[in-house]
């Protein structure tokens, strides 16, 4: 496995070899500084619509401790996102995936140099000025808890994406504490059968973001769980532009959701 970066675009690209294993705990790995890394493990043993809040927080401690393990092997390792490719079949068909970035800048992604950018012109994290702005308006909100924000953001590439950040500024989902976990686990197992539902049953991914990073990021980093329904596929005119067709609105989409959940 090694990265190659686009000479137009910039964007880095992943050329994969080795084939999954099912004999092996560790599906795949890459070499990093001469030590293997861990990328893909099984997590859960049923369809991510079907779990409780207990198999919630049965995963999020599975997701702190694959991290942990992460670290221990490369302590400066950059952690930006855990995936779950296939969050609404069956486990077995796609194990849950790590992105590990060498510690190397260049690697940064383009969410953390947009957020740093941000950061340095307002002062303020921009998921937390997001957030602000969502409360605001109050169009695009699915569930506006004490602890947590539930919403459809505002230029969705998808059908139901759904964002669920916390209300208070936490960089790494690393050091969020345990009563939030619970909290998220809750609202998971109450809000992530209505959005399967709502985008007819269709197969979707869930991505953890900014799970873990160095504490120079701490200022304008701010963890969050994305739902995207695989509901739309990509074409000619979505790979010749890298520009997304949506044919719903997020307005409408958090409409959608809150009513089913108000019933």
């Amino acid at each position: 496995m090694e990265y190659r970066k686009h000479p137009i675009t910039g964007e880095w690209i992943i050329h994969q070899q080795n084939m999954v294993s099912p004999t092996t705990e560790f599906y795949t790995s890459f070499s990093l500084d001469g030590i293997d890394m861990p990328l893909h493990k099984k997590l859960r043993s049923v369809p991510m619509q079907e779990m409780t809040a207990a198999d919630f927080m049965n995963l999020f401690a599975q997701y702190r401790e694959w991290v942990d393990q992460i670290h221990s092997i490369c302590p400066d390792a950059c952690i930006p996102g855990i995936v779950d490719p296939h969050a609404g079949r069956e486990p077995d068909f796609a194990p849950s995936q790590m992105i590990v970035y060498p510690p190397e800048k260049n690697f940064c992604d383009l969410s953390m140099r947009h957020a740093q950018t941000f950061y340095q012109d307002n002062d303020k994290c921009l998921w937390c000025a997001m957030i602000d702005h969502e409360l605001e308006l109050d169009q695009r909100i699915v569930k506006a808890s004490e602890d947590y924000i539930i919403l459809e953001p505002y230029a969705a590439r998808f059908p139901f994406e759904t964002y669920i950040m916390p209300r208070d500024h936490i960089s790494s989902y690393q050091k969020t504490p345990h009563g939030l976990v619970e909290a998220l686990a809750k609202l998971c197992a109450q809000y992530v059968p209505r959005i399967y539902e709502e985008s007819k049953q269709s197969d979707f991914s869930v991505f953890l973001h900014h799970v873990s990073t160095d504490d120079s990021r701490c200022d304008y980093l701010h963890w969050y769980l994305q739902l995207i329904p695989f509901m739309n596929t990509w074409a000619g005119f979505e790979i010749a532009t890298a520009m997304h067709i949506n044919v719903t609105t997020p307005e409408d989409c958090a409409g959608k959701i809150s009513q089913k959940i108000d019933k």
